[in-house]
């Protein structure tokens, strides 16, 4: 293996790990903004997501819509719990 061939590989393979590493750091990003976000308010048979807040890193607040019923549910990495169910439109909010 000459010195040329042994340059194009260094080359190949730096290329090969920048693009990996952009690949991560784009995962990274899209899990910090939340990508769940990007499918909000979208309909998904009869149950709907209308608002989600994020309290830290590990745990957000739901709120689900689901006919007439909105369900607000905190949602962790282990566990959910249901903190309200009501009935209504968006006004009573």
């Amino acid at each position: 293996m000459g010195v040329d061939e042994g340059v194009s590989l260094l080359r190949v393979l730096f290329a090969f790990a920048a693009v990996i590493g952009l690949m991560f750091l784009l995962m990274w990003i899209l899990k910090k903004i939340g990508i769940e976000r990007l499918g909000q308010g979208k309909k998904s048979g009869s149950l709907m997501l209308e608002e989600q807040l994020y309290i830290d890193a590990r745990r957000k607040v739901v709120i689900l819509k689901r006919g007439q019923k909105r369900y607000v549910v905190l949602v962790g990495t282990e566990s959910e719990l249901l903190l309200e169910t009501y009935d209504g439109d968006e006004n009573e909010v």
